[in-house]
């Protein structure tokens, strides 16, 4: 049985899953767009942290070509 697909959400949480699940990337491909590391990725999917640092936003956002406010949730 397959899992349903994540919806978009209105957290940088539930957004970030959901920008991996739909681009099918890892948190290291993911983290490596935003010049950042996984373990920043994880902990903002885990609820660790609330967000990402702004450059990283940006960067992800500039390469998915999303609203930064998508991703930061501003």
């Amino acid at each position: 049985r397959t899992r349903p697909p994540p919806l978009p959400g209105h957290t940088p949480k539930d957004r970030l899953i959901y920008l991996r699940w739909k681009q099918n990337v890892s948190q290291d491909e993911l983290a490596a767009i935003g010049s950042t590391n996984s373990c920043s990725i994880s902990g903002v999917e885990r609820g660790k942290f609330s967000t990402l640092r702004p450059s990283a936003i940006r960067a992800i956002s500039d390469h998915y070509g999303l609203p930064y406010w998508f991703l930061g949730a501003y």
